[in-house]
């Protein structure tokens, strides 16, 4: 039964003030792609704990940005850590999404993937089972990745990084909710049309009144 008949059928039974609303869900996937030159440059310089974060992009309505630690997030000494973090959680709200990172090789091919099934918190570190698909609540935590990414050894130079850049490409699906509403039955508030002829009927009523308001009776 669709929801108008299902509200029609309420309505009839006595429920004249009802009110009614769908929530609507699809999936928006969105990718970005970010480039870090001199990326072996960079990681020599930088030490443990340091990030890099790339640009913002949108994806379903929110706003998204890499975070990459090139010599690993504090307590990943040895690995490469890769963030998602929603950056618009002040303006956008809480957001539902899952996705996955890949490390491109020179032929822009994913050479080293992971998706959230071995998701890890950065707030407190704790990895997932590998078994575990569920999507992520982007709300009391901004940002959600991997601390052990990539052991720095297993990047190689002529595979991963052509040119000397490093390729990440973000893939993110959003699950997108709407709600749209019924609104609650209302009694009619339009304007009564006057009947035809009831305006010169209320003129000529008009003229009689003052034509015998005008005559003075002398005694």
């Amino acid at each position: 039964m669709s929801m108008s008949a299902l509200v029609s059928a309420l309505r009839a039974a006595g429920r004249h003030h009802l009110s009614a609303g769908t929530l609507i869900t699809r999936p928006v996937t969105g990718s970005y792609l970010f480039r870090i030159d001199q990326y072996k440059r960079i990681q020599k310089m930088v030490g443990n704990g340091t990030v890099i974060k790339s640009g913002t992009f949108g994806a379903g309505g929110h706003d998204w940005r890499i975070k990459c630690y090139p010599r690993g997030e504090v307590g990943y000494r040895g690995y490469i850590s890769l963030y998602l973090e929603h950056a618009s959680h002040g303006r956008t709200g809480d957001a539902t999404a899952d996705y996955c990172m890949s490390i491109l090789d020179h032929a822009g091919n994913p050479s080293w993937t992971k998706g959230n099934a071995q998701l890890s918190d950065e707030t407190d570190g704790e990895s997932e089972s590998e078994t575990e698909t569920q999507a992520n609540n982007f709300s009391n935590h901004d940002a959600f990745g991997w601390g052990a990414f990539m052991k720095i050894e297993d990047l190689d130079e002529e595979e991963h990084l052509k040119d000397g850049c490093l390729c990440i490409l973000c893939d993110v699906t959003v699950l997108d909710m709407r709600t749209t509403d019924y609104g609650a039955r209302r009694a009619s508030t339009g304007a009564m049309v006057p009947p035809p002829g009831l305006h010169r009927q209320l003129i000529e009523d008009l003229w009689e009144s003052k034509e015998e308001a005008d005559v003075e009776n002398v005694s």
